[in-house]
């Protein structure tokens, strides 16, 4: 798949050793999307630009939780 946005492991974190960071273009391969029974949570494996991989891989949020976390600071603002 391709990144469509940025994502930075959370340095705090539990996770954050085994958090894979990529930037908007970047292209993964998934080959977990239920990360040890994590729902969630996704494994992945960078490719680069010829689909080969490069080594770097990582556990990283699915797209439904990418959506929720962008969405907690909207919501929050509007009850604040």
């Amino acid at each position: 798949m391709r990144a469509l946005s940025d994502f930075s492991a959370d340095a705090s974190g539990p996770l954050s050793l085994a958090e894979l960071s990529y930037a908007r273009g970047d292209i993964l391969f998934v080959d977990s999307t239920v990360h040890d029974g994590c729902v969630g949570m996704w494994h992945a494996w960078q490719l680069d630009a010829y689909g080969n991989c490069t080594g770097t891989h990582g556990i990283l949020p699915s797209i439904a939780r990418c959506a929720f976390l962008l969405l907690i600071p909207l919501l929050l603002k509007t009850l604040v």
